[in-house]
């Protein structure tokens, strides 16, 4: 699943970035196209779910389609939970892509829809965080949400822009999280992850989720999301998924500072996203994972004008920008090479930079076990 979305994803980057900008809508001026197909998002859902039982570990909690006010760029959205035996709880947000105007969601760069029955075989197949049967895992009991994708926003949308598209996810978000405070109560510990447009999930819903769980232990870990956007990706975020209303303020206040109005060529946006997230939770923790030259989100940012030589040292830039702004809890690891993604594959145990797997660094993390290091950069070793 993951692969042939991957494949599809790289071509249509490509295409993108040899695309001219500007489109045929049948002779229709841009004002008759908007008042055309000008939608609002309804309210998100609010109300009590109730798990349905299915075959394997997980089930699938169904919201109802459109009413709930969830939905997908095509079809309607549902979500995955595999009750544990601990009283801890993961939330993982899956990826996708994302599209932030009419082209890019026209040619293709982010997953529309959910596959019901797809997901819950890839999930109870057991690979990466999933993998219950591997003893190297170490949250194998502890709760497991799975928050699907398919609304091209990276959860933080609530809107249907003039183009049409069902940016929905931050609907789909709350969702879940109005579900967790009616389900899960007091856990021990928490662990808000994701990756590629999932880790942007984990960046934008762990402070609803360590505010509310106040008294748990929390934990942070954004796969392959380093934040580099350009400035057609920045102003589409902004206008088209409303990303000003859906920001964390009750829980980050320092959020109201950040600049929506002005591009930073310099990542600004991303460095006091995730800087003030981290400020905020002195008593959390927030790790970061990515190859150094990881070929998709280089790619993103070329599909939106950004130079795909520019990836490695623009997130270099933001990864020190963000770990000095709070480095008593941040953490790091920077693998060697192109990959993309790797808490759903079972490379998650095997991938190591100095004697010291990933797995094993982001349990060291959780254990708050001192012995492994908080910083694993392949530049120290030479193998990048």
């Amino acid at each position: 699943m993951h692969t042939t979305f991957l494949t599809k994803t790289l071509a249509s980057v490509a295409l993108l970035t040899t695309a001219v900008h500007g489109v045929d809508l049948d002779g229709m001026s841009a004002e008759d196209v908007m008042e055309s197909i000008r939608y609002e998002a309804p309210a998100p859902i609010m109300a009590e779910h109730t798990l349905t039982a299915t075959s394997g570990g997980f089930q699938v909690v169904d919201l109802g389609g459109a009413s709930s006010g969830t939905g997908c760029i095509q079809g309607d959205w549902a979500f995955f939970v595999r009750p544990g035996t601990t009283n801890k709880v993961v939330i993982d947000f899956e990826g996708g892509g994302a599209c932030w105007d009419l082209l890019s969601c026209v040619i293709g760069l982010a997953k529309k829809s959910v596959d019901v029955n797809g997901t819950l075989a890839m999930l109870n197949s057991g690979n990466g965080l999933t993998n219950t049967a591997n003893a190297a895992n170490e949250i194998s009991d502890w709760t497991y949400v799975y928050v699907p994708y398919c609304t091209g926003d990276l959860f933080v949308g609530s809107n249907r822009p003039w183009y049409g598209t069902r940016h929905y996810g931050y609907n789909n978000g709350n969702a879940v999280f109005q579900w967790l405070k009616q389900n899960v109560i007091n856990p021990e510990a928490t662990l808000t992850t994701g990756c590629s447009a999932g880790g942007y999930g984990a960046h934008f819903w762990a402070s609803r989720i360590m505010g509310h769980y106040s008294n748990a232990k929390n934990y942070h870990l954004a796969d392959s999301a380093m934040g580099v956007m350009s400035r057609s990706q920045f102003n589409g975020f902004v206008n088209n998924w409303r990303l000003a209303d859906n920001l964390d303020y009750e829980n980050v206040p320092a959020y109201a500072s950040i600049d929506l109005n002005n591009y930073d060529s310099n990542q600004g946006f991303t460095v006091q996203l995730l800087g003030y997230l981290a400020q905020a939770f002195p008593n959390s923790e927030f790790s970061h994972y990515t190859t150094n030259e990881d070929l998709v989100q280089a790619g993103f940012f070329a599909a939106g004008g950004g130079r795909l030589s520019d990836w490695t040292p623009q997130f270099r830039n933001i990864l020190g920008r963000v770990i000095s702004m709070s480095p008593s809890n941040q953490n790091a690891y920077i693998a060697p090479g192109t990959g993309h993604c790797i808490i759903p594959s079972d490379d998650l145990y095997s991938t190591a930079v100095g004697g010291i797997s990933v797995s094993s660094w982001m349990f060291g993390v959780i254990n708050e076990d001192k012995s492994v290091a908080n910083f694993i950069d392949c530049q120290d070793y030479g193998s990048c």
